[in-house]
């Protein structure tokens, strides 16, 4: 025998002469005991069979389970709510989670002390967060959580000390089945006593366990258990809300922009992510534009009952941000990205400007012909939260660009770039060489950069000239044909009105100080 095995044989020697009475009583004082027992034929899926761990839940017949009934504290019982018991599920998703849960599930409770164990909720939720609220006027006295922990080693450690029933290998038939107690195991061996005699039996591939029943203490998926004591028994709606992970969300916008009118026809959607591994069916949601709310920020915002937001992009106030809700029931499933609209809008009375951007210390422009960037501006009615907007034009439906539109409360200017524009365009055009110092550590720079307007309406255009932010250096503009400002301190704009078929001339000097 190895050594390991010897090792557990003496640890477990205690526990065999403890056990040994059991087992003489469990295969009886004869030496008919020693002989197989034979199980009745059943069929996989009534045995529960499980190839992949090599576990089974024996036979119906095989009643002697100790699990037959859980061991709770005297005057207290169970209640199961499975997925039957539930009537109505909301969900308040934060932009990078958690998501706050509330369910209304139909509930029979006796007075008193009693267990409720929850089951079909997300595999990652806040135990500390749990709240129960009904007509039971049920006090929580305490809470677990297990994401599932029905295993093979799990349910080998809970019956440890008591019966299982052994098969030699897959091929033998089901009359072939062995009653043994066991005494211990590890991950090659079982000791169990079989024919009154304490062995040792391999773990190979072939070898089948069964118990007769799994532990009621292991749940094969996520569950919470709930010792609540209740003023008032019977069968009362009951709302459970908690935080859950595994949902999140952000705000996307398809936007279409007439090339023959400007106008805007705007769909702001909800994009979603349901990693939960739980399939959510006819849940109302409701979105927070709040990313990364704390546990214990999002707990101030758990309700005892669901709450009836307005719809679309209303956006009321909620915490540091806004909350757009869906009342009708929406479907999630488990592992799936979604784009739930939220509402839709046509802008048909913005207007237009032109940005032209360049880089003042990129000699390599020089000569080159750039397009302006056309920006839209109105006035918004709704609550915009921030979030990724893509461009398309119509008639063809052409994506154009992918541009961000910032956090917008009704009545605020919104103003969001819709792509490059041959209506206004400028060509730069270096001055002098780039390379000209005046020390070691200070460059001068001279543009000039003629700006048209090849449209037969007025434009207004902002010329923006940038040092890149990631250039360590610093300048200041010398001389100026135009006015010009300092929007940031790599940053310098004009703002220019060209009139139809209008061209100007900018010309600057600026110096450059290297850190």
């Amino acid at each position: 025998m190895p050594r390991h095995m010897k090792n557990i044989l003496s640890r477990s020697l205690a526990t065999f002469i403890l056990c040994y009475a059991l087992a003489a009583t469990a295969f009886g004082d004869d030496n008919t005991s020693a002989e197989p027992q034979a199980a009745p034929a059943q069929s996989e899926q009534a045995n529960g069979q499980d190839d992949a761990n090599g576990v089974e839940t024996a036979p119906a017949e095989f009643d002697d389970s100790p699990f037959e009934a859980r061991e709770l504290p005297a005057g207290v019982g169970e209640v199961i709510s499975d997925r039957h018991t539930l009537r109505a599920r909301s969900a308040k998703v934060y932009l990078q989670g958690p998501a706050v849960i509330s369910e209304k599930r139909e509930i029979g409770l006796p007075d008193g002390r009693a267990r409720l164990v929850v089951q079909n909720i997300p595999r990652e939720i806040d135990i500390s967060s749990v709240r129960i609220a009904s007509d039971h006027d049920p006090a929580l006295i305490g809470s677990s959580y297990t994401s599932g922990d029905l295993s093979k080693e799990r349910l080998l450690r809970a019956h440890t000390g008591n019966s299982i029933y052994i098969k030699p290998d897959s091929s033998a038939s089901d009359k072939d089945w062995q009653q043994a107690q066991l005494l211990g195991f590890d991950t090659d061996y079982l000791i169990v006593v079989l024919a009154e005699r304490a062995k040792t039996i391999p773990r190979q591939a072939g070898i089948k366990i069964a118990f007769p029943q799994p532990s009621a203490e292991l749940h094969g998926s996520p569950t919470v258990e709930l010792d609540l004591d209740s003023q008032r028994g019977g069968s009362k709606p009951v709302t459970i809300s908690y935080l859950s992970g595994g949902l999140e969300w952000q705000p996307h916008y398809q936007i279409i922009r007439s090339t023959e009118d400007d106008q805007l026809r705007v769909k702001a959607l909800a994009r979603v992510e349901n990693q939960t591994e739980m399939d959510f069916r006819a849940v109302d949601l409701t979105f927070v534009s709040a990313a990364n709310p704390t546990s214990a920020a999002a707990s101030s915002n758990l309700s005892s009952q669901p709450t009836t937001k307005p719809s679309g992009l209303t956006g009321e106030a909620a915490g540091d941000g806004r909350a757009y809700s869906l009342d009708d029931g929406q479907k999630l499933l488990a592992g799936r990205s979604y784009n739930l609209k939220l509402d839709s809008f046509v802008v048909d009375d913005g207007n237009t400007s032109y940005q032209l951007h360049g880089n003042a210390a990129a000699n390599q422009q020089s000569g080159l012909e750039i397009k302006a960037i056309k920006i839209v501006n109105w006035t918004a009615e709704q609550n915009l939260p921030s979030g990724l907007a893509d461009i398309y034009t119509a008639p063809d439906l052409q994506f154009r660009q992918r541009s961000k539109l910032p956090d917008t409360a009704s009545g605020e200017e919104v103003s969001i770039p819709v792509g490059s524009s041959e209506d206004v365009t400028a060509t730069r055009n270096l001055a002098h060489p780039y390379d000209r110092p005046i020390d070691a550590a200070t460059d001068e720079i001279e543009w000039e950069i003629v700006v048209n307007n090849n449209a037969s309406e007025r434009k207004e255009v902002t010329l923006k000239e940038q040092i890149p932010s990631d250039l360590p250096a610093e300048w200041e503009i010398l001389e100026s044909s135009h006015e010009t400002e300092l929007e940031t301190a790599n940053t310098a704009i004009w703002q220019i009105e060209l009139g139809e078929g209008e061209q100007k001339t900018i010309n600057y000097r600026a110096r450059i100080n290297h850190k």
